[in-house]
């Protein structure tokens, strides 16, 4: 299956952004989201 972005680049942006909110409050959310995003890859969708 192909998709239309590479996953290396998707994994980097988001340590990025888990890098820059490291020291924010929101950064427990935001590993939340991510963990959903990651763990429900068949069903993602780009709005």
């Amino acid at each position: 299956m192909t998709s239309p972005f590479s996953c290396d680049i998707l994994f980097q942006d988001m340590e990025k952004l888990r890098n820059q909110l490291d020291r924010k409050e929101e950064n427990v959310h935001t590993e939340k989201v991510i963990h959903i995003f990651l763990s429900d890859e068949d069903s993602i969708s780009f709005s």
